[in-house]
This record gives structure tokens, C-alpha cells and sequence, in this order.
């Protein structure tokens, strides 16, 4: 189901893309701030903002989802374990980066401004729905227990769903990465890098709670995953681009390869 998805969002992506090329640079260029990540200070000294590194980005994203889900699926066929059903939520959630396209596709269409604004919340359910499931699965990690996964994920859907239809968006304004300005923006980041690092700190506290030192790599993953998905999702030059990529990659190697490693008996 999950990589039905991601190929259908994949294709609809390549339509868009299509669609909206040639409006796209004068769409960035109208951005009406820098994009934030966590080393977006020094990017600003060193370099402008580079139009089309967003547009590369968000392909990226769905590439990432589509590539990492099928390996998950052939690797993880047989293998039943919240950690990695979580974990396949959060890859799944970049498919939903596609949605960032819907500001360039209004300067092109000239769509009425809801549509706009309905993206936006879409894109902020699936960011909030990845957080949220990495954390998940790093509860799980640590020994949480609860029979039914059915009920926590219909907790993060929920909790997703309140938190994308509640906040303010400003169909009109938008950053440098094409992410449209919603209200208490610094709040959002603030709790979703809190929410980060608890589900690190789970992961390394698995060590000692379920007894496997290949808990430490999963943890390493999670930070690194961390801040390729921050400079993935918030990039507006291209030096940024190879090093979210890199990060991502790295990342999702250590998650994946040391749960397959824990999980290869089951």
C-alpha cells in the first residue's frame, strides 16, 4: 500500500513538475524571506538563494520515499515489528513534499487561494505524521508496549490532523524552499526538534533496555536523519542539496541495516 503510494505520488509529482518549470524561478524569486534550517546562517554569508535547488529538493523527497520503501519491503517482507512499520511511516511521509508545488502551480493556473492553503495543510499533516511516527517507533525501541498499533496510529493521525487544520496559512507568502508561512512557525520548529530529540534519546536509551548495542547505530541514524530531513525540506542552494542527500542516505542505512540486523530471526 505504502509504495502504491509513493509511486502515484511520484508520477503526479513528475506532471507537476512539468507543469510548473517554466513559472518556477520567477515563483522563488518572489519568496518573501530566506528558508530556516540549522545551518541556513552560514548559507546566507556564503550564498544566494538558488531557485530551481528547491524544486530539486522536493523531487528529492518523493525519490527518497519511493527508493527507501521499496527496499523496506523486500527486506522487511517477512518481518513483523512496530519499529519498522513506524519507520516506514516516517520514509512514506516525504511523499507529501509534493504538495510544496502548489505555489508555483497557482502562479501558473492562478488556482483560487484555498487550494493553496488546503496543500499547505496537507504538507504540514504529512511533516507532523513523520515526526510523530519516528517517535513511534523509538517508544518501541525502548519498550513501549501496546497490543493494538492500530489505536497509536490513529492517535498520530489525529493529533496530525488537528495540528494541520489549526494552523494559521498565509497563501500568499512563502520562503525560499517554497514552504508557505504559517503562524507560530518558530513554535513548530521548536516542538518538532524536541520531538526529534526525545525519539534519539529513546533509541540510545534501547541500548540498555533491550539489551543490543546495535541500538547505538539506530541512535546515530536518527540524528543524522535529523538533519538531512531539516536541510532536505529547508534548501534553497544546491551546495545543500548533496549533503541533505548524503545525511538521509547515511541515516536511513543505519536505521534500517541494524534493525534487519535485531529483527533477521523473526
Amino acid at each position: 500500500m505504502e509504495i502504491v503510494f509513493s509511486i502515484l505520488s511520484f508520477l503526479i509529482l513528475l506532471v507537476l513538475a512539468v507543469i510548473i518549470f517554466p513559472v518556477f524561478s520567477d515563483t522563488a524569486a518572489s519568496a518573501s524571506r530566506r528558508t530556516i534550517n540549522s545551518i541556513q546562517p552560514l548559507i546566507n554569508l556564503l550564498f544566494g538563494p538558488q531557485p530551481y535547488a528547491a524544486f530539486v529538493s522536493v523531487i528529492l523527497s518523493c525519490i527518497y520515499a519511493l527508493i527507501v520503501l521499496i527496499l523496506i519491503y523486500f527486506y522487511f517482507e517477512k518481518t513483523q515489528c512496530q519499529e519498522i512499520l513506524f519507520f516506514t511511516f516516517f520514509v512514506l511521509s516525504f511523499c507529501f513534499e509534493s504538495f510544496r508545488f502548489a505555489v508555483p502551480l497557482n502562479a501558473g493556473l492562478e488556482l483560487p487561494r484555498i487550494y493553496v492553503i488546503i496543500a499547505g495543510r496537507i504538507m504540514l499533516f504529512g511533516r507532523t505524521f513523520g515526526v510523530l511516527s519516528l517517535f513511534a517507533a523509538s517508544i518501541y525501541a525502548a519498550g513501549f508496549e501496546m497490543q493494538k498499533q492500530s489505536h497509536l496510529i490513529l492517535i498520530i493521525v489525529t493529533v496530525s490532523l488537528i495540528i494541520a487544520s489549526g494552523m494559521p496559512i498565509d497563501a500568499l507568502t512563502w520562503d525560499s524552499s517554497l514552504n508557505l508561512v504559517s503562524g507560530y512557525s518558530t513554535m513548530t520548529l521548536l516542538t518538532e526538534s524536541g520531538i526529534f530529540v526525545i525519539s534519539i534519546i529513546s533509541f540510545f536509551a534501547a541500548v540498555f533496555s533491550r539489551g543490543s548495542k546495535q541500538f547505538i547505530r539506530i541512535g546515530l541514524g536518527s540524528i543524522l536523519l535529523f538533519f538531512g530531513r531539516n536541510l532536505l525540506l529547508n534548501s534553497d542552494t544546491w551546495i545543500i542539496l548533496p549533503i541533505a542527500a548524503g545525511l538521509m542516505g547515511v541515516g536511513t542505512w543505519f536505521v534500517s541495516s541494524r534493525l534487519h540486523q535485531i529483527y533477521l530471526w523473526l
